[in-house]
């Protein structure tokens, strides 16, 4: 949307690494072909040790999101340029960019075509399948196994898991 209401190209900043897995470099480039932007990569090696007072005090209280790491080494890059910068932090959530979401929506157009008598019994068997801790009502690993949504009613009702009950 900025490309497109920009009379200019707009300014992008990427950073790769060394470790392929995490370097999102070619996708960057991709966007930044495709929209024709002033794009600048810029190669790290992070040093979490080294920045983590850095993010503590940027958050301003204690941040365990491992993605805080190459966030601000980006920022950091930006910040040459740029004064203020959008992000695009959160897209992932905002469009269903997670593997989970993908599941959930899978896993809720199943549990509709089951009737609700059988619901209970038949998820409640499959939870003990789930290994423990991998997934929680929250999504945390380690806090137990359950799968959670609101009704049509609006309750929160835990679906899936040894934690079987309703909640208000």
């Amino acid at each position: 949307m900025m490309a497109k209401a920009s009379d200019k190209p707009v300014l992008t900043n990427s950073i790769s690494f060394s470790v392929a897995k995490y370097n999102e470099v070619e996708y960057a480039r991709r966007v930044a072909e495709l929209y024709r932007t002033n794009h600048h990569e810029f190669h790290v090696t992070p040093e979490a040790i080294r920045v983590i007072e850095k993010l503590a005090w940027h958050y301003d209280e204690p941040f365990a999101d491992s993605s805080a790491v190459p966030t601000y080494y980006v920022s950091e890059t930006a910040r040459r340029q740029v004064t203020v910068a959008l992000s695009g932090d959160g897209g992932d959530e905002n469009f269903a960019g997670y593997r989970r979401y993908w599941f959930d929506m899978r896993e809720n157009f199943v549990r509709d075509l089951v009737p609700g008598p059988l619901r209970r019994p038949l998820f409640t068997g499959l939870g003990r399948f789930v290994p423990e801790g991998r997934l929680s009502a929250a999504g945390l690993p380690g806090q137990g196994v359950s799968l959670e949504r609101r009704s049509r009613s609006g309750r929160r009702v835990l679906l899936l898991g040894r934690r079987l009950r309703r909640r208000r």
